[in-house]
């Protein structure tokens, strides 16, 4: 019995060396992104990364590109990447049945900067100092030139570490350098912030070409991400664009806490993502979402939509549309679709004709864009539908000049939000343009706009309507004197659509 003892202590040990070298391996020789990339180029269906915790950069504007894949398992095995550059973790692209799963993501440097505001001055300007372990390094030399677009600028509570101003930002916004670290805050619709609150603003890449969006699939379909923990990003933290039928299950946007922080930081973390935390724009069948979490960001939680055309000019069965351009957005409309059509009032057209034909026509006049510019659109959307195409449809005088379009079948209809939680965060907890979707069982925490918020918006050229929605058995914490629901949208020239214009949004 000692012998076999005495054996099984020193096969014992030799196993937990193995595993300690393995560890080592795992940390230091393994390169996850080239691990990935050769096990797929040797057409490897299920990829299981070694875990560990792994520091990485790339010259790509991607870390893992992946193309054209289909029945793959990309399984990182709870491992945490680290990455050195402010760009793209994983891009999923045209791929079908793919799944991303078990990853903690991170940046080091992180794609915002914190500060404290050292002076408040006559109409609400400050003097900010940033933080000297959030510097940046255009931020020590004292250069202004990478603060154009820090939007938003957000306030936290000295003491509570809780938010305090969402966004100061517009109405003649400027953060300029004073000195190395130091800057003065101006302008901003919103200047709440006392002597000692901490500020928070968006940095990101000033010498390398980046990409916004955390996870980004591109014209996917059935695709997964699972179990994936984001504690900073550049732009949407998951975001979809014209895929189809994608589950995410577990994905957490969310501050890093400071006990497992990459740096030991003089305050925590205050911010998690820079915008929206979950993105679907143009899917066919809409977004799954199973027990998400996200908090903490400077936009909405969930956004879900399709992109309008507006209409120019019409006469009889053909129209001329303009629509942002497709170097970004891609085609928006295709021969077969059957389309939704918003007027200018806000009003649902009854009437849902089947587009025969479509071809490219002149891009946006001088006249057109004069004339967006009266529909008082959010700023720069006017500027941004740049192309133009000709359309015909199966039905006469339907279109009108101003009339919106868009295919019933790219707004993410078919849509489920199951388990998650929301918030606190800037603006919407979910924001809906789609049609025949749950949300059930789902947690909104103190988002600073509505829970919820049902209904296209004209300014945005975003849509469409909202039908067939159920919210059944959600837990709202925090809305006692706000809303929690909102079921309308935006119509041109600033209005509001009444909530009769959507059909069948209950609340169990």
């Amino acid at each position: 019995m000692k012998k076999n003892n005495r054996k099984y202590g020193v096969v014992r040990r030799c196993a937990v060396a193995l595993a300690a070298l393995v560890a080592v391996g795992a940390r230091g020789a393994v390169d996850p992104v080239a691990y990935v990339r050769e096990a797929l180029a040797r057409g490897e269906k299920t990829v299981t990364v070694p875990k560990g915790r792994y520091v990485i950069d790339t010259d790509d504007t991607v870390f893992f590109r992946l193309k054209g894949l289909d029945g793959v398992t990309i399984d990182f095995g709870g491992s945490e990447l680290v990455c050195k550059k402010r760009t793209r973790y994983i891009g999923l692209d045209h791929c079908t049945n793919t799944v991303v799963r078990n990853v903690t993501l991170d940046m080091d440097p992180l794609p915002f900067s914190q500060g404290v505001i050292e002076k408040v001055l006559p109409g609400g300007a400050w003097e900010v100092r940033v933080l000297d372990d959030y510097a940046q390094p255009e931020e020590r030399a004292g250069s202004d030139q990478a603060y154009r677009n820090v939007w938003p600028l957000q306030v936290y509570d000295r003491t509570t570490l809780e938010t305090k101003n969402w966004m100061r930002a517009f109405s003649g916004f400027k953060m300029e350098a004073i000195g190395p670290c130091r800057f003065r805050v101006t302008g901003g619709g919103n200047r709440r912030g006392d002597v000692g609150d901490y500020c928070v603003w968006r940095t990101g890449e000033t010498t390398r070409k980046a990409e916004v969006f955390g996870i980004h699939a591109e014209k996917c379909q059935d695709c997964r991400v699972e179990n994936v923990t984001m504690y900073a990003c550049w732009g949407v933290a998951f975001n979809e664009h014209f895929s189809s039928g994608g589950v995410w299950k577990n994905c957490r946007l969310m501050r890093r806490p400071p006990e497992t922080d990459v740096r030991q930081h003089s305050v925590p973390r205050l911010r998690s993502g820079a915008h929206d935390a979950f993105n679907s724009r143009m899917a066919g069948k809409g977004p799954r979402l199973e027990n998400c979490s996200f908090a903490y960001h400077c936009d909405d939680c969930v956004n879900i939509s399709g992109y309008y055309a507006v209409v120019t000019e019409a006469e009889g069965k053909t129209a001329r549309i303009l629509y942002k351009g497709k170097t970004r957005y891609g085609k928006l409309l295709f021969a077969g679709d059957t389309l939704e059509i918003m007027t200018p009032e806000g009003v649902s057209k009854p009437e849902h004709p089947k587009l025969l034909a479509i071809r490219e026509d002149a891009p946006q006049t001088p006249s057109e864009l004069a004339w967006l510019k009266t529909l008082k659109l959010w700023p720069r959307q006017a500027e941004a539908c740049t192309d133009g195409a000709r359309v015909g449809l199966d039905s006469p005088g339907l279109l009108a000049k101003g009339d919106l379009l868009i295919a019933e079948n790219k707004q993410g209809n078919g849509w489920a939000l199951v388990g998650c939680s929301f918030g606190p965060n800037r603006a919407y907890g979910i924001r809906i343009r789609a049609s025949h979707g749950l949300v059930e069982n789902c947690t909104f925490n103190r988002t600073e706009g509505a829970a919820a918020m049902v209904g296209p918006e004209y300014e945005w050229f975003e849509g469409g309507f909202g039908n067939d929605i159920l919210f059944r058995s959600n837990r709202f914490i925090g809305y006692e004197d706000r809303t929690r629901l909102y079921v309308g949208g935006g119509a041109a020239h600033g209005k509001r659509i009444p909530a009769s214009a959507h059909a069948n949004v209950k609340e169990e």
